[in-house]
């Protein structure tokens, strides 16, 4: 959504298997990174739901910001 709520786009994929959910949430936050940087989007917000990704995350940043 935009900034006044409305519809932007959306996409959907198809994977084999069935992964864990924190696996297959970690794998979508990529492609949609990578999806992002071809449509040249660079002020964006993800919402995720698996607080164990959002945390991997953030530790990571920390690590980085040291």
């Amino acid at each position: 959504r935009n900034d006044q709520g409305r519809f932007v786009k959306a996409k959907t994929m198809w994977f084999h298997g069935t992964p864990p959910p924190q696996e297959a949430e970690a794998v979508a936050l990529r492609e949609d990174i990578v999806w992002l940087g071809e449509l040249e989007y660079s002020w964006v917000v993800i919402e995720l739901d698996c607080l164990l990704v959002v945390n991997a995350i953030m530790d990571n940043y920390k690590l980085e910001r040291i």
